[in-house]
């Protein structure tokens, strides 16, 4: 799960960029402090990566949340950095929050239930509409995202 942490007000957003880099080490040590019970199960802080976006510069904290939603976790760090961060740049910390676009997050789901039990037509449907979906991806848009709305209920 990544945290988004922006800071404004800098003179050399590069500069910056290089200097929270410099600072990775305790940037992981104050995430990984924060919920050390999630460090325990094997979770914690990852990695950074440091864009500069208009004038901005956007940390990101990458954040092994486990099995967890994550959101309160990835809040407090970044929260619990950004007088670290405003300290290290000279910049104005503004937003410091989770971000929803979970490209590093990956799910696995599996499920079997034998062709007597569900019948040879609701096999029949599902291997159509895979294959639909496999070959159509305005298709496989709405499938994906059927899909995701039946694992998210569960």
């Amino acid at each position: 799960m990544i945290a988004q942490v922006q800071v404004v007000g800098l003179s050399d957003p590069q500069g910056a960029r290089a200097v929270l880099f410099a600072h990775k080490a305790e940037i992981s040590a104050i995430c990984d402090g924060c919920d050390p019970v999630l460090v325990r199960l094997g979770g914690g802080f990852r990695d950074i990566d440091v864009r500069v976006v208009s004038g901005m510069v956007i940390l990101h904290l990458i954040i092994d949340v486990r099995d967890a939603m994550g959101a309160n976790t990835v809040n407090t760090m970044a929260e619990a950095l950004a007088p670290k961060v405003e300290h290290w740049t000279g910049g104005k910390v503004g937003l410091r929050i989770l971000s929803n676009l979970a490209d590093r997050r990956l799910v696995r789901a599996r499920a079997v239930w034998p062709a007597a039990v569900i019948g040879a037509d609701v096999v029949d449907g599902m291997l159509s509409a895979y294959a639909f979906a496999a070959a159509d991806p305005y298709r496989a848009a709405t499938h994906n995202k059927g899909i995701m709305n039946g694992i998210s209920a569960v």
